[in-house]
């Protein structure tokens, strides 16, 4: 597969002036919102003289948040480092993966219960493709006969492999098996 790389995205701010939308995260608006860090973003709400990073970590259906003030935690580079840490901190305490990908666990179309798993025709077998990302814009995919090995047996072969995979991904396995 041949995949064709684009320019940066232009995003008008004012009349004759352009600003190069940041690879992720950031807001076009004002580069300097931008962390460069998964999860963390800067305020500068000058109303209330509340200037910071606010950290965000959602995990299972829960949203882990914090904000660390550069007046509380030294200047804006400490602050910066101290988020960094502690958003480190709660994703391994809750056991998500430290990583600049997007991690799904769910998806509410998936019907047999787990991610990268699909019950699908292929060239008109019943089987279990299993699908993964080993790196961002690249998705591999095997399958696992349903009419050689049965339903049951097969579905455990999918997920055994889809587990092998977020290991090698992530480090460690995860959704529900």
């Amino acid at each position: 597969m041949i995949t064709k790389k684009t320019a940066p995205k232009k995003v008008r701010l004012k009349a004759g002036e352009d600003f190069e939308q940041p690879a992720r995260g950031g807001s076009p608006r004002n580069p300097e919102h931008s962390s460069g860090h998964k999860g963390i973003s800067r305020v500068d709400y000058l109303k209330r003289n509340s200037h910071g990073w606010y950290v965000r970590v959602p995990w299972k259906g829960e949203i882990y948040a914090k904000f660390f003030s550069d007046g509380a935690h030294g200047g804006r580079d400490t602050a910066l480092a101290k988020a960094i840490r502690y958003r480190n901190r709660i994703e391994k305490e809750v056991g998500k993966p430290r990583t600049d990908r997007i991690v799904m666990i769910s998806h509410p179309r998936n019907e047999t219960g787990v991610l990268g798993v699909h019950k699908i025709l292929k060239e008109g077998a019943p089987v279990y493709e299993v699908t993964w990302s080993p790196e961002p814009n690249l998705v591999k995919r095997t399958s696992v006969s349903i009419r050689k090995y049965g339903e049951e047996k097969a579905f455990k072969m999918a997920c055994t492999i889809r587990r092998k995979k977020e290991k090698e991904v992530f480090g460690a396995a995860l959704g529900k098996v």
